[in-house]
């Protein structure tokens, strides 16, 4: 994969993650300068997703955990490096357990 093709599939779902809290209206700030996708919700906890270009991975971190994951072009999903989950079931239950809300994706 090349740079230009990482930032490509990065952006888009970081961009999906955008639009569907603010489609839902979930109540969550949104903050995403550069590679940094920041969610913040209304006790003051944060979840984090930025991309780390060298190693072309996503990485999420938030007071519940923090994973890394890389995509997979065969499956078109980002995937922990570790334990091979998938990192959409794993944002929205960070972001349902951190906001109280519901996110779907």
């Amino acid at each position: 994969m090349t740079d230009s093709e990482f930032h490509q599939v990065a952006d888009l779902f970081m961009a999906k993650v955008e639009q569907a809290i603010d489609d839902q209206q979930l109540d969550i700030d949104i903050d995403r300068t550069g590679n940094v996708l920041q969610l913040e919700f209304a006790d003051g906890g944060q979840l984090v997703l930025n991309k780390q270009e060298p190693l072309h991975e996503l990485w999420l971190a938030s007071k519940l955990g923090a994973s890394h994951y890389q995509y997979q072009a065969d499956n078109n999903d980002w995937f922990d490096s570790r334990n091979q989950t998938s990192l959409q079931p794993v944002l929205v239950e960070m972001v349902n357990r951190l906001s109280g809300e519901t996110l779907v994706l």
